[in-house]
């Protein structure tokens, strides 16, 4: 399984979105946009999507992409709609680490 965060902009605006996906495929060749109300506005032809980053698990996928986001969301052109869907995972996980250091 191959775990990974991405980004899909809307060249026109250079608006975006990011998100984490799981898949048993090569991500470069995974088709999924994301489940954003912003990529059902146009017609997916019209976005570029990009691997931002690989990872060996989903939590650790998550982690990045919370972190991702919470430093875009102020940007104006960032369209996720909220940063906290992570926010109790990657204190675990952060916590976690730290014991293990």
């Amino acid at each position: 399984m191959n775990h990974y965060v991405y980004k899909t902009t809307y060249p026109k605006t250079n608006e975006f979105y990011i998100g984490v996906r799981s898949c048993n495929c090569d991500p470069r060749l995974d088709k999924y946009l994301g489940s954003g109300s912003f990529i059902s506005d146009y017609s997916k032809s019209d976005f570029r999507k990009e691997i931002i980053a690989v990872f060996v698990s989903r939590d650790m996928a998550e982690v990045f992409e919370f972190a991702l986001i919470s430093k875009e969301i102020s940007s104006g052109l960032c369209r996720n709609i909220r940063v906290q869907r992570y926010n109790a995972k990657a204190s675990l996980i952060t916590r976690n680490k730290n014991k293990c250091s």
